[in-house]
């Protein structure tokens, strides 16, 4: 018997199947969900089209993730996450028309870095503009352009929310500290060492510089999948809430491209130097797909 959206569940609960077992009777029709990435030893001819079944799988997990965080959104802390997650998503909706109307033009000052060693700990830091393309059909690539112009990607680039704040965009206290946590946001590329399933905690540290987060995040906190990967995101602090910006490119721990990142950046690890980072992965995700799994909130 087919059950309607807007029909009554039928495991009694009394809500509507949309608002209660829809999402999860939609995970369960996919076998390879929670253990979503297929196995090397099943038929090659089933996932022929790789591209398809990941985006496949990352439509599945949305649903798995929505699920899990319907369950837990009765605890005080996810109920503080929800609530700053609004914020947030509010004003990258506002940048986002900002920069889509004109009204934003990233800057870079090219004479940044010229001073004595003395006023620059013995380092030259010269950053420049890279040259990057970005496919803006595609959710990955338009989420990584618009972390470079919302956020601050280096020391000598502007960018939105530095703007919003010169420009005093909002006046209420509780979005001028919101827009300065987004200002001195973290990118970097992650390790998940452990995770709280049942709070929908995921404790994760900077592969480079060591410093470790309790990130409040549902879908990373599940207890399957990111096994053997590193996650390379931009963290947010507010009011004591660790959160991750949406921005997620996933890489194999075990890929030589990324051991040889990780080796070269480790031995000379500068923070201001995130954004030359942050081009090298990005051209990396954008030019090898399939060596990369995509990975949603």
């Amino acid at each position: 018997m087919k059950v309607g959206r807007n029909d009554p569940c039928p495991c009694g609960s009394g809500k509507k199947y949309k608002k209660c077992c829809l999402s999860k009777d939609e995970i369960l029709k996919f076998e390879y969900l929670p253990s979503y990435f297929p196995n090397e030893e099943e038929d090659d001819e089933e996932y022929d089209d790789e591209e398809e079944n990941r985006e496949m799988v990352e439509t599945m997990w949305k649903l798995y993730t929505e699920f899990r965080k319907s369950s837990m959104k009765n605890k005080p802390h996810i109920k503080e996450y929800m609530a700053i997650r609004k914020i947030h998503q509010e004003i990258l909706n506002s940048m986002v028309k900002y920069y889509e109307i004109g009204m934003f033009e990233q800057k870079i000052d090219p004479n940044y870095g010229h001073g004595s060693s003395a006023d620059n700990g013995g380092k030259d830091h010269i950053f420049s503009l890279h040259s990057l393309s970005f496919d803006f059909a595609s959710y990955r690539e338009t989420q990584a352009f618009f972390d470079m112009m919302v956020y601050k990607p280096a020391p000598n680039m502007n960018c939105i929310t530095e703007e919003y704040i010169t420009k005093r965009k909002y006046r209420k206290t509780e979005k001028v500290e919101f827009l300065k946590s987004m200002l001195n946001s973290k990118l970097g590329l992650f390790d998940i060492v452990d995770k709280d399933v049942n709070e929908g905690y995921a404790y994760i540290k900077d592969v480079l510089s060591g410093t470790e987060y309790k990130l409040t995040d549902v879908g990373l906190s599940d207890e399957h999948g990111n096994e053997g990967m590193y996650i390379y995101t931009r963290i947010i602090t507010y009011k004591g809430v660790n959160f991750g910006t949406g921005l997620n490119l996933v890489f194999y721990k075990d890929d030589p491209f990324i051991k040889s990142f990780i080796k070269r950046n480790k031995a000379d690890y500068d923070e201001k130097a995130e954004y030359i980072r942050f081009v090298e992965l990005y051209k990396y995700f954008r030019e090898s797909p399939l060596k990369n799994i995509i990975n949603a909130n």
